[in-house]
């Protein structure tokens, strides 16, 4: 049973994905033919040119930010551990740090 619903599970996944897909052709199309006849084709040449660049750049700079947040987040958490064990009251630094985390609100 276990099986069959893993099964489905990755094929409805693989559906939504197929689907997604799909629509951002779609918008992908909607949005290059009225670019292409406001810059024309040279400018269609340009902006494929920069886009080519720019797409394996954004590519690797966002490949390390999901790491990056999870390291800060865990960091974060860590320290706030440590201000929670030294401070059980909430008389010192754990105070400020609560007011701080409130007005962040």
């Amino acid at each position: 049973m276990q099986k069959t619903s893993k099964r489905q599970s990755v094929l409805s996944g693989a559906m939504v994905l197929m689907g997604a897909i799909i629509l951002v052709k779609i918008i992908g199309a909607l949005f290059k033919m009225p670019m292409t006849s406001m810059l024309g084709t040279v400018g269609r040449g340009y902006f494929n040119s920069a886009y080519e660049i720019y797409t394996p750049i954004f590519a690797i700079a966002m490949a390390g930010l999901p790491v990056a947040v999870s390291k800060m987040v865990a960091e974060s958490v860590a320290v706030k551990q440590r201000i929670v064990t030294e401070d059980p009251t909430e008389k010192g630094i754990r105070k400020a740090l609560n007011l701080g985390h409130t007005m962040g609100h």
